[in-house]
């Protein structure tokens, strides 16, 4: 966890996060992980070829307000 990036703003604001490092992330996963999800925010960052394919993942199952992305530039391999 130490060389996740601001975890400790995540922590300092009261939002729940759940970091997956160790297994592969799908949109199954991440509704899974946010339980009732109708009124939550989900933020999926990361490369764009990752955050695409979950997006597209999510979409159905979720409005498009609630689903957030940021991508890291530059990086193409998940």
């Amino acid at each position: 966890k130490d060389d996740l990036v601001f975890l400790d703003l995540f922590d300092k604001y009261g939002c729940k996060v759940t970091t997956v490092v160790d297994e592969t992330l799908t949109g199954a996963k991440i509704l899974e992980f946010a339980e009732d999800y109708s009124d939550k925010l989900i933020y999926i960052s990361g490369p764009e070829p990752m955050v695409e394919s979950l997006y597209d993942q999510l979409k159905d199952h979720a409005p498009n307000d609630q689903l957030k992305t940021d991508y890291f530039p530059g990086y193409q391999t998940i």
